[in-house]
């Protein structure tokens, strides 16, 4: 529990221990300024989850990291001036493991950012001016923790438009049925955590753009079922266990559904009975 210290860090770094893509920082919970100064001059995977704070003056330094990622954990507290720090880094990948808000300035920084890969857990709702410029350039990958209901009908509508070709989407409860005919209007995979399905987020799947990957969805209606089976939208349900013998005859039907076979075969078949 010891802040690391810039000597520690260089006679790690003489001795091995610290290489490309090595995690060993993320056992500290503290670092001194010094030690910043140094670990941003270091190349590969910054992995500095395990830190509790980090001062603005430590983000300034952090700002000039140009290697292939920095990953935080969930920082007791960030300020919107640290963090814009952070966010200006010349990095392909950045996580934030917890921040309490993102402004407009700080979604102008990322928006604005060669950044391939974004992960955050934002706890508070995303205001519309900060998704507007958040989704305004495509990621290979965007993971996004949202508190729910994440985001208004305008935020949804800017991610709508956002091609980004892998996204995880987490919410801390259900989607609405508009955030999902949001989602589904994109192009690009989809990951989401929903547990239910309802009818209208059946329709808005069955044409979608893109492919969604329900991930842990398992079970679901038969209407929704028929309703996803009238449509060609992409639909990933592998988690999919307790429907009826009907629901899984259908899903099982169509190419643009995928499912576990075996459980689904297993339903039909009567081994394992709603």
């Amino acid at each position: 529990n010891t802040p690391v210290s810039a000597m520690q860090l260089y006679n790690y770094y003489i001795a091995g221990l610290i290489k490309k893509g090595d995690s060993y920082l993320s056992e500290y919970v503290s670092m001194s300024d010094d030690a910043a100064e140094i670990i941003a001059r270091f190349d590969g995977t910054l992995d500095l989850r395990g830190l509790t704070s980090l001062s603005e003056k430590q983000a300034i330094s952090l700002s000039k990291f140009k290697g292939e990622q920095i990953i935080l954990g969930d920082l007791e507290s960030i300020s919107e001036s640290t963090l814009g720090h952070i966010c200006m880094a010349q990095t392909e990948g950045l996580s934030i493991g917890g921040a309490q808000k993102i402004s407009e300035n700080i979604a102008k920084i990322l928006g604005g950012s060669k950044l391939t890969y974004l992960a955050m857990n934002i706890l508070n709702i995303l205001p519309d001016n900060a998704a507007k410029y958040l989704f305004s350039r495509d990621y290979e990958t965007l993971n996004l923790t949202l508190k729910n209901p994440g985001m208004s009908d305008r935020g949804y509508e800017y991610l709508a438009k956002n091609s980004t070709a892998y996204m995880e989407y987490v919410m801390d409860g259900d989607l609405s049925d508009n955030a999902m005919k949001c989602l589904c209007r994109r192009n690009g995979y989809t990951y989401i955590y929903d547990k239910f399905m309802s009818d209208e987020a059946a329709k808005a799947l069955a044409h979608g753009k893109g492919h969604v990957d329900y991930c842990e969805l398992k079970s679901i209606t038969d209407s929704a079922a028929r309703i996803l089976a009238k449509g060609d939208g992409e639909v990933s349900l592998q988690a999919l266990c307790d429907v009826s013998k009907e629901a899984a005859r259908l899903l099982m039907s169509k190419n643009n559904i995928h499912v576990n076979e075996e459980c689904m075969n297993s339903i039909i078949r009567g081994g394992q009975p709603r």
